[in-house]
């Protein structure tokens, strides 16, 4: 069992309570989903679990986790930069005993995760490999440790779809105790036995955390039916309280109306024992407006709006290849490759970690941003790319538009769920998911009306997401999208196609 105990945890940069005093236990076997909005403090409660000390360079700590568990598992949402530095055989072997490792297993978890033969004992860096294959071999090294907790912090980010269904399966079938992060909605509803739900309200001034012992789908359920009974029964008493105070305004008006027209003593007295009275009754209402039910505080939502933008036609040919080899360095991933892209299509693109996948759109990308005839952007998997860690998210928008007023400026930023203090805080400060925000932001002040998505959804909420997918499911644009998201390709695109060293073939069905 895992417990903890009055957990608190505070930036201590500007004193924001990130966890205010929250408890729960944890038993065993339980597989629990630790949700939230953009910035939330997600990862930073599952590292004060795992005992990450980097966290007090930040973070004030207090509070108490109680650990029963022999060993622990820990799957970072980034590597270390020392581990990125490491070969491949060198950091899947270099913990492990040799003389007691299972070989029956390893070979297993390579199949099971799709990897490539013989990678493990490659020299090979890790800094070469895609995000998806990196997440795979720590997957592999945690797994070959056989960790009875296993704490993991995003592990469906840049995973193929197969790999995936896979990590469906192994989580809802482990009898590990697991507790985990991610934005995979159909991962969160196929697999969470539990729930800690992280909340900022109150313009996110005010930290709420939730414990629930159900799954994923229950738990919105159960939330959207408490809080609108709970939003119906506040109104209630509210329309009740303001029609009785009416009323008892009505009569005291008329009480003390008469009190000034009396001359008889008798009267008089009678008159104000009944505002006596009235004055009590009014008393009684404070005393009972203070139980009243509270209207239901919700976590606002990003307020996601495309600009305008003039579509392409539907028939224009926006690029074609043919017989196309598509490869990194001197090392062939695919051969003979056809693509054709049209002006209104939304494309989606799947296909297992390594492939070329992210190499694909760099390239549509390296082809098709100095045309004149259309208006491309693209958003790399890799942020940093878009983004420079010294800035903040006012230095990035203004970039986008010198012309528009810092006030405009921080009204669109405060749009999509900023604070103000975080609207001057350094990008490299911010979590993955806000700067995909920022990145997002970007495209929608750019009028493209062609876009090149490297796993767009990757790092926001399910919540954020959804708004994403809405709105790109009425752009009126068209898109490439690489994406492992399969309810995001669902409700997006109109064509889906995975990529094999042998080309494009197009899915029917992601399940």
């Amino acid at each position: 069992m895992l417990q903890l105990q009055n957990i608190v945890l505070t930036h201590k940069k500007d004193l924001f309570v990130l966890v205010d005093h929250f408890s729960c236990q944890i038993q065993a076997g339980e597989k629990v989903a630790i949700i939230g909005e953009e910035g939330s403090g997600k990862s930073a409660l599952l590292k004060y679990i795992y005992g990450d000390h980097e966290l007090t360079s930040y973070l004030d700590l207090s509070g108490q986790v109680i650990n029963g568990f022999e060993s622990v598992g820990y799957l970072p949402q980034f590597l270390a930069e020392a581990d990125l530095k490491k070969d491949i055989y060198e950091f899947i072997f270099a913990d492990l005993d040799m003389n007691h490792l299972d070989y029956q297993r390893l070979a297993q978890l390579e199949s099971q995760l799709s990897l490539t033969s013989g990678i493990i004992y490659s020299q090979e860096r890790l800094e070469t490999l895609s995000g998806g294959q990196k997440i795979k071999l720590q997957l592999l090294k945690l797994l070959l440790q056989d960790p009875d907790l296993l704490l993991l912090d995003e592990p469906s980010n840049d995973l193929d779809w197969q790999t995936l269904i896979w990590l469906e399966t192994f989580i809802k079938t482990s009898d590990k105790t697991i507790i985990f992060i991610s934005h995979d909605l159909r991962l969160l509803q196929e697999t969470a036995t539990a729930i800690i739900h992280l909340e900022r309200l109150k313009h996110k001034s005010q930290s709420l955390v939730t414990f629930a012992r159900m799954d994923y789908q229950t738990y919105l359920t159960k939330r959207s039916k408490d809080t609108a009974k709970q939003s119906q029964l506040a109104s209630q008493q509210e329309a009740y309280d303001k029609k009785r105070m009416q009323e008892l305004t009505q009569v005291k008006q008329k009480v003390h109306h008469q009190l000034a027209q009396t001359k008889a003593s008798a009267t008089g007295r009678l008159l104000a024992k009944k505002m006596k009275n009235l004055k009590s009754r009014e008393k009684r209402f404070e005393r009972e407006r203070q139980i009243f039910v509270a209207k239901p505080i919700q976590e606002e939502k990003i307020n996601m709006r495309w600009g305008e933008i003039v579509p392409l036609p539907a028939t224009k040919k926006i690029l074609t290849w043919t017989s196309r080899d598509l490869m990194v360095a001197d090392r062939l991933l695919v051969s003979a490759l056809d693509l054709s892209l049209y002006g209104h299509e939304k494309v989606g693109l799947v296909g297992q970690n390594g492939m070329g996948k992210s190499v694909l759109l760099n390239q549509v990308w390296q082809e098709l941003k100095e045309r004149r005839d259309l208006v491309v952007k693209y958003m790399p998997q890799d942020y940093w790319l878009g983004l420079h860690g010294w800035q903040t998210p006012i230095d990035y928008v203004q970039s986008l538009t010198p012309s528009q007023e810092r006030g405009k400026v921080m009204t669109f930023l405060g749009s999509m769920r900023f604070l103000a203090e975080e609207m001057s805080r350094p990008l490299s400060d911010l979590s993955g998911g806000q700067r995909a925000k920022l990145l997002l932001m970007g495209l929608m002040y750019s009028q493209a009306n062609f876009l090149l998505l490297d796993e767009p959804t990757r790092n926001l909420s399910p919540s954020s997401a959804a708004r994403l997918t809405e709105e790109l499911a009425k752009f009126t644009g068209g898109f490439l999208v690489v994406s492992h998201d399969r309810y995001f390709l669902e409700k997006t695109c109109e064509k889906i196609y995975e990529l094999s060293p042998t080309g494009l073939k197009e899915v029917e069905n992601l399940s």
